[in-house]
């Protein structure tokens, strides 16, 4: 879960709920600039993989290299679509994924990346079977080095996959994703908690670093990071927070059946 916490005025006390959205999606954009986009896929990771799920990657030999992003793209296309085709023979349910395509292009003094692609995927198949699918042609040649391995799930869950796919900025990307995948949930803005002077307060005291305040506050969930964020033009405090079940929620419910068996 993650929370910012950021200052409204009276007149945005008083909005329609659709305003206060908009206002809520405002503030983040403005505090966070240009990491929003990164937190966005962060979240819309943790909304739709778990530790059974798989981060493949696929790369290119000398002897395979694409003649253009367009056909590193239609390489990876034909990949997907045989984890589709496989899964469907095997009567498993459809894959989901999130799928990053990366390079660099030599210039600006930094050397060039060979493309390569990274797939964050949800299927019924072995880590052997997915890497066997990295080919091109009818003699089925491998095209590079491949590798699929479980996602490793810690405190800081996906959130370093993410950044990994994300931190260099002067890389060029192609991204795409499996429909129905589940979005983020942006539940109701609920203001009046805390006023500009409690939010500087907090920061200026050293308080908001308190982890023992904030697991009074949000119960079952333990603080991952904290982090003040002051605007540069009004000067006024914001605090974002990232939290973790401390039982997950599948576990949870798994408790609960055995309780009510």
């Amino acid at each position: 879960m993650e929370i910012d916490l950021y200052p409204i005025s009276e007149r945005e006390k008083g909005a329609s709920l659709s305003a206060k959205r908009r206002q809520a999606s405002s503030r983040i954009q403005q505090n966070l600039n240009a990491r929003n986009a990164r937190r966005y896929f962060i979240q819309l990771l943790n909304a739709n993989f778990t530790e059974s799920d798989i981060h493949w990657t696929g790369t290119y030999d000398d002897a395979h290299l694409p003649d253009s992003i367009e056909q590193a793209d239609h390489d990876l296309e034909l990949f997907l679509r045989r984890v589709r085709s496989q899964s469907r023979k095997r009567g498993l349910p459809a894959p989901r994924f999130i799928a990053v395509t990366e390079w660099r292009e030599e210039g600006d003094g930094l050397p060039a990346v060979r493309v390569h692609h990274h797939v964050v995927l949800s299927c019924g198949l072995s880590r052997d079977e997915l890497e066997r699918l990295w080919y091109r042609g009818k003699d089925k040649e491998r095209l590079g080095i491949t590798n699929a391995d479980r996602l490793q799930f810690d405190r800081e869950s996906l959130e370093r996959l993410a950044n990994y796919l994300t931190k260099y900025t002067n890389r060029k990307r192609r991204w795409r994703q499996s429909r129905g995948l589940e979005k983020p949930q942006r539940p109701r803005p609920n203001d009046g908690k805390y006023t500009r002077r409690q939010l500087e307060r907090l920061v200026t005291s050293g308080a908001v670093f308190d982890s023992e305040f904030w697991r009074r506050k949000y119960q079952g969930w333990e603080i991952n990071d904290i982090t003040p964020i002051q605007n540069d033009v009004t000067k006024e405090w914001s605090i974002y927070l990232k939290l973790r079940r401390t039982v997950p929620r599948r576990k949870s419910a798994v408790f609960a059946k055995l309780r009510k068996s």
